[in-house]
């Protein structure tokens, strides 16, 4: 396992200031009355076109939908959803097909916005699909005798059986660090790659981290980043999570996706961080073939034996 270089310095690793232990207090506070939020009555009973931003952490835009909104829990479901990866891929690919414009988020905005209908249409539409591909392909896998039984798709495979029209352009995985800095890091380089050189408006990836796969969009004109989480959070007491920032405040919406989105990470799992990254397109005969992204500061890491596709039951 390749370990990678923290972009900390050795000062600030020596021991933390006045400064990063507020900041710390702040998300904590920040966490408790997100939570509080999500899960009052009134929040759970806001119809599509009225869920409003909680304002988290340094103009770091947080949507927490009602319990039924995710993965495991749209239309009736009662049992447990395991198709991450297919629901990040089709955001992905529905994003791109309605050429989907993300809001222009200002650095200092502290006011809650409306959560776009066309954001949720594309978060709902992709649950309901992903989960009946999912289901589709798990009895097929059941009736073949050597099959895989596991109900897991690595991204490769989820594009085969669920959106064959996209490809995977890129494929990079990451350890070590923190978690925040290095994503952000991993984003920077995935617009420089797959943004600027294929010249694309929208920068779409999926993100896998802790056994989860999440849907990350950048929208180079707007200046605006996108993390949709399909997954229930709170221990299943609120739903899928949405955030949004302005480009600007990336490394702040990264902390935010650390915080909210893998919880577990410097807390109760005391494993290396590592995450995968791969950016998808629906290609058309002008794109040129893009370079592979250059690892710069931090070492890629590939695990032996690991599944690019896992995914947990929320």
């Amino acid at each position: 396992m390749c370990v990678v270089r923290s972009i900390r310095s050795r000062e600030s690793e020596a021991a933390p200031t006045a400064r990063s232990t507020a900041s710390r207090e702040t998300l904590t506070q920040k966490t408790t009355e997100l939570i509080s939020a999500a899960t009052t009555p009134e929040t759970s009973s806001q119809e599509s076109s009225g869920f409003l931003s909680f304002i988290f952490y340094c103009s770091v835009h947080v949507w927490v939908l009602p319990r039924w909104v995710s993965q495991s829990h749209l239309g009736g479901r009662r049992e447990l959803s395991s198709a991450c990866t297919l629901i990040a891929l089709q955001v992905s690919r529905d994003l791109q097909r309605i050429r989907y414009r993300l809001p222009t988020l200002a650095s200092s905005l502290e006011k809650g916005i409306e959560l776009p209908e066309k954001l949720l249409r594309a978060l709902t539409d992709a649950i309901v699909d992903a989960n009946e591909t999912h289901g589709e392909q798990m009895q097929m896998r059941k009736a073949k005798f050597f099959s895989r039984k596991e109900d897991t798709f690595t991204i490769p495979d989820a594009l085969n059986v669920h959106c064959p029209e996209m490809t995977e352009i890129d494929y990079k995985t990451y350890s070590g660090g923190a978690m925040s800095e290095v994503l952000a890091f991993a984003i920077r380089c995935a617009v420089e790659n797959c943004g600027q050189k294929l010249n694309r408006r929208l920068v779409c990836m999926v993100i896998i981290s802790m056994q989860r796969a999440i849907c990350c969009v950048v929208d180079r004109a707007a200046n605006s980043v996108c993390v949709v989480d399909s997954h229930f959070h709170y221990k299943a007491s609120s739903g899928a999570m949405i955030l949004s920032a302005n480009l600007n405040k990336l490394e702040s919406l990264t902390t935010v996706v650390e915080k909210l989105i893998f919880p577990e990470i410097g807390t109760s799992y005391r494993g290396p961080m590592f995450f995968e990254i791969s950016c998808v397109v629906t290609p058309t005969a002008e794109d040129p073939k893009p370079a592979k992204m250059r690892g710069k500061i931090f070492k890629s890491y590939k695990a032996l034996n690991y599944d690019s596709g896992y995914e947990s039951s929320d």
